[in-house]
């Protein structure tokens, strides 16, 4: 019987207009009734991932900045800080080679950014993936433990961002191309896989009991922690070999319809 589910959120969980299925709350108190645990993939923070849920955060786990800090039960339980020197270093070269990209700097103690209000297209993508922004008039003012950069650059990450942060990302960090606007810079040991693994082995749950679903490049790792891994049929299509099963589309609330079945068929 599952124990645990997985779900990314942006493309998958959330339709196109960012909103959870209608019948998610009915379905999530059947789960939370049988202790299976819900929690979220996502390369979103916390913060923006929390206000989805509301008042049910504290029955849940996100796993949230692709897999670098987890929260359970609003408790973190899991945070991957990047070298300082390492951070700086990126910082430093994002501010002079890509002066007009957005780049976040994910703390424990707070997110911060260069102010990029007013800038139109960029402030529009922003604001669906990050809140409470504390802005500053250079990055290396900052002073916290960095565990993600992220760097927004709308719908070209992969061609302009990518190639930049791959050549320089070596060793103790790399870069990951989370979305078509976003590419993030973490630990190299870090991934929503992993993520995964870490609540596997604390709640001695196993893959077989693990069902994720997903539908981006930045999910196939924890697609491969579970035997029930499932692929929206909104993902990219060399994104489906890293499933076992297909999901209907976000917009179709893919997740919802495969849970309400698994329900009915293992639990009635």
């Amino acid at each position: 019987m599952v124990k645990l589910i997985v779900t990314d959120l942006d493309g998958t969980l959330l339709d196109d207009k960012k909103a959870l299925p209608d019948d998610f709350w009915q379905l999530f108190d059947e789960l939370h009734k049988r202790d299976i645990l819900f929690t979220t993939g996502s390369g979103r923070t916390y913060v923006t991932q929390k206000a989805h849920f509301a008042e049910h955060a504290d029955k849940m786990g996100f796993i949230c900045d692709n897999g670098a800090y987890i929260v359970e039960n609003g408790i973190n339980t899991f945070v991957s800080v990047i070298r300082e020197a390492d951070w700086r270093r990126i910082a430093e070269l994002l501010e002079a080679r890509l002066p007009e990209a957005v780049t976040i700097l994910c703390g424990i103690n707070g997110t911060y950014s260069r102010d990029y209000r007013g800038s139109g297209t960029p402030e529009e993508v922003m604001a669906v993936t990050y809140a409470g922004i504390t802005f500053v008039d250079s990055l290396s003012d900052v002073q916290d433990r960095i565990f993600k950069i992220s760097v927004c650059y709308p719908f070209a990450a992969k061609e302009v961002v990518f190639p930049l942060l791959s050549e320089h990302c070596t060793g103790t960090i790399k870069a990951l191309h989370t979305d078509p606007s976003f590419v993030d810079v973490m630990n190299s040991e870090v991934s929503k896989g992993g993520a995964v693994a870490f609540l596997q082995e604390k709640h001695s749950i196993g893959r077989d009991e693990t069902m994720v679903f997903g539908d981006y490049y930045n999910d196939i790792e924890m697609l491969g922690q579970a035997d029930l891994s499932y692929i929206m049929a909104n993902a990219p299509e060399d994104m489906r070999v890293h499933g076992r099963y297909a999901a209907p589309t976000n917009n179709d609330h893919g997740v919802t319809a495969v849970l309400w079945a698994y329900l009915q068929e293992n639990l009635t």
